[in-house]
Order: structure tokens, then sequence, then C-alpha cells
């Protein structure tokens, strides 16, 4: 293999890496709390954390009639830098922050 080939299979490597790692980061980024619902809209839902930061989350119209406001939730839902956050998983929880 000559010394040409073998660089560019190297930066070819290193491109791809990159690339990689800037689709990860953009792609899997995933936030669990436990949370209070402020406030119900068609498809999203304001939420406040224990710390107290408040943050709006898309949802889906079809979970949107089982969500009260004022109700302690526990949450996944998942952000990054391409998109707004988006609900994956609700369900009720007996504790409060």
């Amino acid at each position: 293999m000559s010394k040409k080939s073998r660089f560019i299979m190297l930066s070819m490597a290193i491109l791809i890496s990159v690339a990689g790692i800037f689709y990860y980061d953009n792609t899997f980024a995933r936030s669990v709390a436990v949370v209070t619902v402020t406030e119900k809209g068609n498809d999203f839902i304001m939420i406040e954390k224990a710390n107290g930061t408040v943050e709006k989350i898309k949802t889906t119209e079809l979970v949107m009639p089982l969500i009260e406001v004022g109700g302690f939730y526990f949450i996944t839902y998942y952000s990054n830098k391409l998109r707004s956050p988006f609900l994956k998983s609700i369900e009720p929880s007996e504790s409060s922050f």
C-alpha cells in the first residue's frame, strides 16, 4: 500500500469518526426527571423540574387527555441541538420534589 492510499484511508477514518461523534451528540441526548406539569397545549406540555427550570416538551395528542395540570410525572424526553425536546415516556409519580 502506498503512502498516498494510507493517508486517504486514515483521512476517511477520521472524517467518519468525527461525523459519528457529531451525529451521536445531536441525536441521543436523553433526560429523565420527576416534574410538575404547569401547562398543556395542543401538542406540548410545560414542565417544571425540581431545580425550578421550566421547559416546553412536544408530545402527541393521544396522551394529552391523560395528563393533568399540576400533576407529578416521571418523564423521559429527548432533546438536542437539532430539534426541540419531545416526550418519549410519561408515568404518574406519587413522589413530589
